[in-house]
């Protein structure tokens, strides 16, 4: 089922830079927040061309590079309080990597 979405994504996003053609638009916002739970929930998008160059063009923006810097080190200093754990702001890719390992399903099956 997912990958017939992804398929359906991926065909909408041929030789257009968004989903609506060459403007951004709210519609690329909540799709590129969408596709970049892939990695958390493990879902590999590299079969879908288009939509990798998509996030890709849109993780490239200065906009976006803000954001992420502002919830990174949000959520550093969240693990600091919740888990009492340092983590440093030159190395977010340990923290996610570290919180993934605790939330990946498994790891949710097994603490419920």
């Amino acid at each position: 089922m997912l990958a017939k979405r992804l398929t359906h994504i991926d065909h909408s996003l041929a030789g257009k830079s968004y989903l609506l053609g060459n403007d951004f638009s709210a519609a690329d916002a909540y799709l590129f927040v969408t596709l970049g739970w892939s990695s958390v929930a493990h879902v590999d998008l590299s079969a879908f061309a288009n939509t990798v160059s998509y996030v890709d063009r849109i993780a490239a923006r200065a906009s976006v590079q803000s954001v992420k810097a502002a919830d990174t080190k949000k959520a550093l200093e969240f693990a600091l309080r919740a888990f009492g754990r340092v983590f440093s702001e030159d190395t977010p890719a340990d923290f996610m990597r570290w919180l993934a390992e605790r939330t990946s399903p498994q790891t949710c099956r097994r603490n419920n």
